[in-house]
């Protein structure tokens, strides 16, 4: 289990260490990854606060029953992806390639190597409701389903003395491991509504800024609602949302590829490190040639434009970087720093037009 943002955006050397709930790739400090999952398999909300408790409710989302086989998770979650530490609980959406789909209650940290920690059995529409509240101990985590009459509570000794300061509300595609470029397969699942939120009590303020959107393999795309009456659900983008979302989609596959390839990158070979360049580098220009011939509003034309050129510069920076020995330091790497910076200004400028979440 992990997080980030579904984009047209670089990720490779601004990549910080991710983990389940990571609240995305960071323009800065730059340095290689503990994790590298595919930042794009997490759709829904976040905040930004001191996390003592946090808290939600949804009715268990059903597999259709045409679905091919694939994973899901839907969970609330804790963490400081500064500290590499995070906390969640939810529940697991496994449809099966022989007919026998599966819904669990489960837990996971980063001690237990974020693999799901299951507590009990669930049926398609149960309502449930799941809680975490921090304690001196740790955390104590809440899981109830009347429908199934399923009542877990457990006391998890975990991140003493450490700060939570992200909240996290999380429809996923897991990933088959800590360091890699795909993820599992995402089934066809109805959409979640998460309703009840609360973080620390209260119902918290929530707006695009805190939105991210869900980017499956095999090009699922959903894109959380607005945060109103303290839910929110997911819906398929169409349109001009649609079109931006799927180049997104198609240029995250580079993307995954060289995030998977930079995190052994100090173990990798110069012919190795070469291979993994040029293939980002093509992924770049596929990229840049299908966003520009597109059709878009005026305001939104502008800004592809100049995301075009900037995504040109960073192919020759690149390059340059590559000549350069690929070293984690140096003036070519900070060059590519900072216009892979300017990228992504760009590309919120380019979301924002479109009325879908920044980065």
């Amino acid at each position: 289990m992990n997080v980030g943002y579904a984009l047209v955006a670089l990720a490779s050397l601004t990549l910080t260490t991710v983990q389940c709930g990571s609240s995305g790739a960071s323009a800065a400090p730059l340095y290689a990854p503990t994790y590298a999952f595919p930042y794009t398999g997490f759709g829904g909300y976040h905040t930004l606060a001191t996390i003592s408790s946090i808290s939600a409710r949804w009715k268990v989302p059903a597999i259709n029953k045409h679905s091919k086989a694939g994973a899901a998770a839907t969970w609330i979650g804790a963490q400081n992806n500064r500290d590499n530490v995070f906390i969640q609980v939810g529940i697991l959406e496994n449809a099966s390639k022989f007919g026998s789909d599966s819904y669990q209650a489960f837990w996971s940290d980063t001690a237990k190597g974020f693999r799901p920690q299951v507590r009990g059995n669930l049926a398609a529409g149960d309502l449930i409701s799941v809680e975490m509240v921090r304690t001196q101990k740790g955390w104590t985590v809440k899981f109830e389903d009347k429908s199934a009459k399923l009542s877990d509570v457990k006391q998890i000794d975990y991140g003493v003395g450490k700060v939570f300061n992200v909240g996290e509300w999380i429809q996923e595609d897991p990933s088959p491991a800590n360091i890699t470029a795909v993820d599992l397969s995402y089934p066809n699942i109805a959409n979640a509504k998460i309703n009840r939120v609360r973080v620390n009590g209260h119902a918290p303020t929530l707006d695009g800024s805190d939105a991210q959107i869900l980017i499956a393999k095999g090009g699922i795309i959903r894109v959380p609602t607005n945060f109103a009456s303290d839910s929110f659900s997911f819906k398929r983008p169409t349109g001009l949302q649609d079109q931006y979302l799927t180049d997104a989609s198609n240029f995250d596959v580079g993307v995954n590829l060289f995030n998977a390839d930079y995190a052994r990158w100090n173990t990798t070979s110069k012919t190795g490190k070469k291979l993994a360049v040029q293939i980002y580098v093509n992924a770049l220009k596929t990229n840049a040639r299908v966003f520009t011939s597109q059709t878009w509003p005026k305001e939104t034309g502008v800004d592809v434009a100049k995301l075009g050129m900037n995504i040109r510069q960073v192919e020759s920076d690149l390059r340059s970087w590559l000549v350069a020995g690929a070293k984690n330091s140096g003036s070519a790497y900070r060059q590519l720093g900072q216009d892979e910076n300017v990228h992504h200004t760009l590309v919120d400028a380019v979301r924002t037009s479109l009325g879908l979440p920044p980065l």
